[in-house]
């Protein structure tokens, strides 16, 4: 704006340069508040990108230690189940019945074998119907229905209505 003074005209309030100066001071302001923020987030999202590469490293980790290896096993399990496997075979082949009193006793002490070693439940019950090739849905029908576990280890089946 320009006024007269004493004769003379004169720039006063804000001149077109003045203005220029202070919208790019501001434009400069606004863009280091941005890079200051964009910083900031690209430092957030690293560690939380480093947060999960650990969480997931624990993970891995800790799964290991859960999940026994199939080399844990010792020489008598595996004789136990190659003869269970076995009494499966010829059980199976002279009666047509796969859950007779002996097989259940045998898909119980494996069952409970492996959830004594430390084997999850469902890990334990998915092992067993391989192992004794058996389907899993026989394993869950011994594991919900197996009254005592004296009963079943015993030979004989006197108390639970079976006769010979």
């Amino acid at each position: 704006m320009v006024t007269k003074r004493k004769g003379r005209y004169v720039a006063t309030g804000v001149t077109a340069k003045g203005k220029a100066r202070t919208e790019k001071a501001n434009l400069t302001n606004i863009l280091r508040a941005k890079e200051a923020a964009l910083a900031a987030r690209e430092a957030a999202v690293a560690a939380r990108e480093a947060a999960v590469s650990e969480a997931e490293e624990a993970a891995k980790e800790k799964k290991q230690q859960q999940e026994p290896d199939a080399d844990t096993r010792t020489p008598q399990q595996e004789a136990r189940e190659e003869d269970a496997a076995k009494q499966r075979d010829v059980l199976a082949h002279r009666t047509g019945s796969l859950l007779d009193k002996s097989q259940s006793r045998s898909i119980l002490l494996t069952y409970f074998e492996l959830v004594q070693a430390g084997v999850e439940p469902n890990k334990a019950i998915l092992r067993t119907a391989s192992t004794l090739r058996v389907g899993k849905d026989k394993v869950f029908k011994v594991r919900t229905h197996w009254w005592e576990k004296s009963e079943l280890l015993t030979s004989s089946g006197a108390g639970r209505g079976v006769s010979k």
